[in-house]
């Protein structure tokens, strides 16, 4: 399944942004990848937010500080940070909800699914009392790999990286 480019101000509104580097960004699903009847419940990112866009409530990812919004639960849910203002508070919920529709189904489950294939692969290593193996596993789940980073890589760094504190990002 790819991704595709996504236009963070649609271009459909806002047509001299087309193709300003700045305003796009992967997202998280490619247009054949919703082909064949895909329930708008479960569709997320461009496919759900189509031409609606408010930059006053919208948290984008191109902000270097957008993650300290953010709280994934174990679950695979994305929650409100709880050192979020009221304000910030309803940005996370326009953002996540009501905009890009982040806790569909789907991606919830893509990342809670990530979350307990690494708790299983850190469990299975612990039991096996080797630092090094745990270290490199920690390491190659956090950063990037010819410059490309692992999906879903915030739930990952957030969950994972506690296991071993000075893993790299």
């Amino acid at each position: 399944m790819g991704q595709h480019i996504e236009h963070v101000q649609p271009k459909s509104r806002y047509p001299e942004k087309t193709f300003d580097y700045d305003n796009l960004v992967l997202s998280c699903r490619d247009s054949d990848a919703l082909k064949g009847g895909v329930d708008i419940s479960d569709s997320s990112c461009g496919h759900y937010k189509g031409s609606r866009y408010n930059a006053g409530k919208f948290i984008s990812p191109i902000d270097a500080d957008c993650e300290h919004y953010f709280f994934y639960s174990l679950t695979g849910e994305i929650l409100v940070s709880d050192k979020s203002s009221t304000e910030e508070q309803e940005k996370v919920n326009y953002t996540v909800n009501e905009l890009l529709n982040l806790n569909c189904r789907r991606l919830v489950r893509e990342r809670a699914d990530i979350l307990l294939e690494g708790f299983r692969i850190l469990q299975d290593l612990k039991n096996q009392e080797n630092d090094e193996v745990l270290k490199y596993f920690l390491d190659s789940e956090l950063q990037s790999t010819n410059g490309k980073l692992q999906s879903y890589t915030s739930i990952r760094e957030q969950h994972l990286k506690s296991y071993y504190p000075d893993a790299k990002k």
